[in-house]
């Protein structure tokens, strides 16, 4: 098996680069990836991989088996291992009500009433547990959230993050609404009163206006 670190993933296409330990640059798809202990399949940058030396159908070479390999990923137990997501679509089909939440790393999970422990709405945020069944006609592992319960945005207690500071899953799961840094109004600073002159006392707000004597 070879070794190497993920420098790039697009969610949106599915596929990405592995910078070797042989300082080569290798290409690979979601499809190719191992899912890990609880069903994930996107890879963040800087995530460290082993994998196979495999060819596309044109004939180039791919990274096949893709496994991640991070001493925090390792660390995981799916029996205990607990996520807080953001509800996106809830189907109210009567008993076969379920819908799908957005994880912490940008994928999709499915959400089936039947281990939910209250209604549920799009746009809620909810922490669960991760569960799975082997389908049978091709003993592919399916995924879904167990134990599912509403997570209140104040009371919102996140188990230690198993992923990089400044990635998404951090700005996802520790976000509580205020102003980025480079964009928080700086601090308040006092007002220095202006002192008009009798003769601008009697000038109306639209002639001091004119004379820019009100900012």
């Amino acid at each position: 098996m070879a070794r190497g670190t993920v420098s790039s993933f697009d969610r949106s296409k599915l596929m990405g680069f592995i910078d070797t330990d042989r300082g080569e640059s290798i290409f690979f798809h979601r499809e190719d990836v191992v899912p890990d202990a609880v069903g994930r399949t996107y890879l963040l940058a800087g995530c460290e991989v082993e994998f196979e030396w495999g060819i596309d159908e044109r004939g180039r070479p791919k990274a096949i088996n893709v496994r991640d390999i991070s001493p925090q990923t390792k660390m995981i137990d799916q029996k205990t291992y607990e996520e807080v997501g953001l509800l996106t679509v809830w189907n109210r089909d009567g008993e076969r009500a379920h819908g799908y939440a957005l994880r912490p790393n940008g994928e999709a999970l499915f959400v089936p009433a039947e281990n939910c422990r209250e209604a549920l709405c799009p746009g809620t945020r909810i922490r669960y547990r991760i569960g799975f069944r082997i389908r049978s006609s091709d003993r592919k592992l399916l995924w879904f959230a167990r134990q599912v319960e509403i997570v209140e945005p104040e009371s919102l207690d996140v188990p230690e993050p198993i992923f990089a500071q400044g990635s998404i899953e951090d700005f996802f799961l520790r976000s509580s609404g205020e102003l980025p840094v480079e964009t928080a109004a700086a601090p308040d600073t006092p007002e220095v009163e202006r002192v008009y002159s009798e003769a601008e006392r009697k000038l109306t707000l639209k002639q001091l206006i004119a004379r820019k004597l009100v900012a």
